[in-house]
């Protein structure tokens, strides 16, 4: 896919979204994740729409698709590793993996994000099989809502939760964006990658 068409987005008062085009700068290290000395937020346009990450020393804090892009006050450089760490996700699913999150939760949510750093690329899940899966089999409904609540998308795979009975459920950014997630894992998994 080309991606030159999602690397710039909309100029704003409080500053630019989008960011500058990775071809002038070389593209990053896979892997080297350079995070900034205070919190900060940043942007890309990927093929399903503007991503905003915010980061800080201790690592990201949130990972969330905004539409229509609005703008939001960026430091666009301080961030371009975390930037171009989501944008290669849509060519490699496993490129966000050991990505540091700054993002505090109880005991019972960082049980449930374990949970689904498990899940295979390419592959879904059930609310009742995560809760299974913890040791609590009838807090399916409590899983759910922590799902739901996942601050970091794509990082901590909540798109790839889906109900009992197969169908997609909800995302906090659009079943439609949801199914386009899970059929980019898909189509990475049956070409080969890592998963």
């Amino acid at each position: 896919m080309d991606r030159r068409a999602h690397r710039r987005g909309p100029r704003c008062r409080a500053g630019t979204v989008g960011g500058p085009d990775r071809r002038a700068q070389g593209r990053r290290d896979r892997g080297v994740i350079d995070l900034p000395d205070r919190h900060l937020a940043g942007s890309v346009r990927t093929p399903v729409g503007q991503v905003v990450v915010v980061a800080g020393p201790a690592g990201v804090s949130s990972i969330g698709f905004y539409d229509p892009p609005g703008c939001v006050p960026v430091d666009q450089r301080a961030l371009q590793s975390v930037t171009d760490a989501v944008l290669d996700w849509f060519d490699d699913p496993t490129s966000l993996e050991g990505l540091p999150i700054d993002a505090p939760v109880s005991d019972f949510a960082t049980a449930v994000r374990a949970a689904l750093l498990e899940v295979p690329v390419g592959s879904t899940t059930t609310y009742g099989e995560l809760a299974r899966r913890l040791g609590r089999p009838t807090a399916s409904r409590a899983v759910g809502r922590t799902v739901g609540a996942n601050p970091v998308a794509i990082a901590i795979p909540c798109h790839r939760v889906v109900c009992s009975d197969g169908s997609p459920g909800g995302y906090a950014w659009g079943v439609e964006r949801k199914l386009t997630l899970l059929h980019l894992e898909e189509h990475h998994r049956h070409r080969g990658g890592p998963s």
